[in-house]
C-alpha cells in the first residue's frame, strides 16, 4: 500500500541570518504601518510611502530596488505579510524553558497566516565565536549547510524538501528495498510532553551515470534532500523538530498561502521518476507534449509526478488548503542552451523553484508590489509585456469607422497620451473619459462617424487592453479582473476547464 504523503516545508540554507531580535523588532514595525494604515483607508500609496519613513526614518521614495543580495526573511516578512513562527539560535531558550539550546546555526520558520500551509524553513551557519557546539538535531548543524553550498557551487538555494507521511517505517524499508545508497539518515526526537517525531531523510537524486549502470553501482548526489515526517496526532506542531515555537502577530493584509509543486532540475527526469515510483508509488500526472519542451533552441523534458490525493469535494476553500496533493515537476535538459542546462551546469542537481497557491493572485501581486515600494524591501516579479495581453490597432478601430475616421482617433488618443507607440492603452483611463478625449479633439468632419459608433469605439479602445485574454475567456471574467491582471503582470493558462492565474518572483 502506498504512503500517505503531503506537503509539509521547504528548507533553505543561506549565507547568513540576522538576529531572531532584528527580525521580530521589523515585524513590530511592519505590524504598526498595518495598523496606522487601517486607520486611514484613504491614504494613496504617496501617504503611505511618507508615513513608513516617518515610522522607520528611512527614505525609500524614488530609490531603485535591487532584487539580488537581499535578506530572504525580510523579503517574505515585508512582501508577503508572513511571520516568523518557530526559530533556532544558540542560547535560545527551549519551549519548556529548561534549557538554552546548544547549536552552530541559526534557523527560523517562516509561515503564512495559516500553520497548516506554507512553511519556509531558513538556516545559516554561525561563526564559532557564536556557536555552542554541534546540533544535537542533524538537520540543523552548520555541517549540513557547508555541505550543501560545498555541492551547489557555493550558492544559497533550497536543500530540502519535505513531507508529512503517515508511517515513516514504510517509506524507509521501500528505500531500503530499492534504492539504499539514497538513504542518508534516520532519526527519532521525542518533544517536552514525550512524542516521538520520526524524521528520514534520503538524498534526492543519483550522480549521472551510464545507462547501463546497475542500481547496486549507482552513486548518490548528496547535495539534495528529500525528508519525511511522521509526526504523532496528539501533536499539535507539525513544524521540525528542533524548533522553539514564536508568537507571531499577522496583519490585516496577512493572507493565507499553501503548497503547489516543487520542481526539480535533474540530469536523468526518468531515473528520478522511477525512484519515486518505487519509493512512494508516485505517478506521472502530466507529460508536456511526450515530455519535450522548446523555446527557441533550448529544449527540456519535463514531467509532472505525484501521488493519488483521495481528497473529493468541490469546495473551492478545500481546494485551497489541501495538502495532500503533491507535485513535483521534473526537468532535464536536451540541449547545451537554455535555463535547465545552465542550472545544472552552475549548480548541479536540485530544486529550481517552489510554487505557492493563494485564494486571490491578483490582489496578493497588488499587495505585494505595494509593500516594496513602500517599505523598499520585498520581492519583484517577471516583467510581461503589454503585447502578451493586447494592444490597439488601427485595425482594431477600422473595423467600426472608416479608415480616415479610425486615423483620426488614433491622432486624437496620441495628442492626450492614452496611446503609446505600441499601441498600449492607458489602463487608468474610463469610458467617459475616453469619450470626452475624443469628442473634444476630432475634427469635425470625423465626428459624425464616431458618434454614430461611439459605443463600438470605445469598447475596442478599451478591450484591446486585454484582447488577447478576451479572446480565450469572453466575458467569464469582467473588465476589472482582466485589468487587475494586466496592471499586476499576471500569468494566464487555461488547463481543462480551469484558469490558471501564475506570476514568478525573482529571487537571486
Amino acid at each position: 500500500m502506498a504512503p500517505s504523503v503531503s506537503y509539509s516545508h521547504v528548507h533553505l540554507y543561506v549565507d547568513h541570518l540576522q538576529s531572531l531580535p532584528t527580525y521580530k523588532k521589523f515585524e513590530d514595525v511592519l505590524n504598526k504601518f498595518s495598523e496606522d494604515c487601517e486607520s486611514n483607508t484613504t491614504a494613496t500609496l504617496e501617504h503611505k510611502i511618507h508615513h513608513w519613513n516617518q515610522l522607520t526614518g528611512s527614505d525609500n521614495k524614488d530609490k531603485e530596488f535591487v532584487a539580488h543580495q537581499r535578506d530572504i526573511v525580510q523579503q517574505l516578512l515585508a512582501g508577503f505579510n508572513f511571520r516568523i513562527t518557530g526559530a533556532r539560535y544558540p542560547g535560545l531558550r527551549s519551549d519548556d524553558g529548561v534549557e538554552s539550546i546548544k547549536t552552530n546555526s541559526r534557523s527560523v520558520l517562516v509561515t503564512s497566516k495559516d500553520p497548516n500551509g506554507i512553511q519556509i524553513l531558513v538556516t545559516a551557519a554561525v561563526d564559532n565565536e557564536e556557536a555552542s557546539g554541534n546540533d544535537a538535531f542533524h538537520h540543523f548543524d552548520a555541517n549540513r549547510v557547508k555541505h550543501f553550498m560545498g555541492s551547489h557551487g557555493n550558492r544559497q538555494g533550497i536543500a530540502a524538501l519535505a513531507f508529512l507521511v503517515d508511517n515513516v517505517e514504510s517509506v524507509h524499508e521501500r528505500y531500503n528495498l530499492s534504492h539504499p545508497k539514497l538513504v542518508a539518515h534516520y532519526e527519532s526526537y521525542a518533544d517536552e510532553n514525550c512524542n516521538i517525531v520520526k524524521v528520514l531523510e534520503v538524498y534526492a537524486y543519483y550522480k549521472g551515470h551510464n545507462e547501463t549502470t546497475s542500481v547496486e553501482e549507482r552513486e548518490a548526489d548528496t547535495g539534495t534532500i528529500l525528508r519525511f515526517m511522521q509526526i504523532p496526532s496528539g501533536r499539535e506542531d507539525k513544524s521540525l523538530p528542533g524548533l522553539v515555537r514564536q508568537k507571531a502577530q499577522f496583519s490585516q493584509h496577512s493572507v493565507a498561502a499553501y503548497s503547489d509543486h516543487w520542481v526539480s532540475n535533474v540530469i536523468s527526469r526518468t531515473e528520478f521518476l522511477d525512484v519515486l515510483k518505487d519509493t512512494l508509488d508516485f505517478n506521472p500526472k502530466v507529460d508536456f507534449n511526450a515530455g519535450v519542451v522548446a523555446a527557441g533552441e533550448a529544449q527540456i523534458e519535463s514531467t509532472v509526478t505525484g501521488n493519488s490525493s483521495q481528497l473529493l469535494t468541490t469546495d473551492k476553500n478545500e481546494v485551497l488548503r489541501d495538502q495532500g496533493q503533491v507535485f513535483l515537476p521534473i526537468n532535464n535538459a536536451l540541449s547545451e542552451v537554455g535555463h535547465v542546462h545552465l542550472f545544472l551546469r552552475e549548480l548541479g542537481q536540485g530544486i529550481q523553484h517552489v510554487a505557492s497557491r493563494v485564494r486571490d493572485l491578483v490582489s496578493f501581486v497588488h499587495a505585494a508590489n505595494e509593500q516594496r515600494m513602500i517599505t523598499g524591501e520585498g520581492f519583484t516579479f517577471l516583467n510581461i509585456p503589454r503585447s502578451y495581453y493586447g494592444t490597439l490597432t488601427l485595425a482594431d478601430i477600422e473595423k467600426v469607422v472608416s479608415k480616415k475616421s479610425a486615423a483620426g482617433i488614433w491622432s486624437a488618443m496620441e495628442a492626450a497620451r492614452l496611446v503609446e507607440t505600441d499601441g498600449a492603452v492607458d489602463l487608468k483611463i474610463s469610458e467617459q473619459d475616453l469619450e470626452k478625449v475624443l469628442v473634444d479633439n476630432l475634427p469635425e468632419s470625423q465626428f459624425a462617424d464616431f458618434h454614430s459608433n461611439k459605443a463600438d469605439v470605445t469598447k475596442a479602445i478599451l478591450t484591446s487592453r486585454f484582447k488577447n485574454l478576451y479572446s480565450l475567456l469572453g466575458d467569464h471574467l469582467g473588465d476589472d479582473s482582466y485589468l487587475g491582471i494586466v496592471r499586476n503582470k499576471v500569468l494566464v493558462d487555461i488547463q481543462g476547464e480551469d484558469l490558471l492565474l501564475q506570476i514568478f518572483s525573482e529571487f537571486k
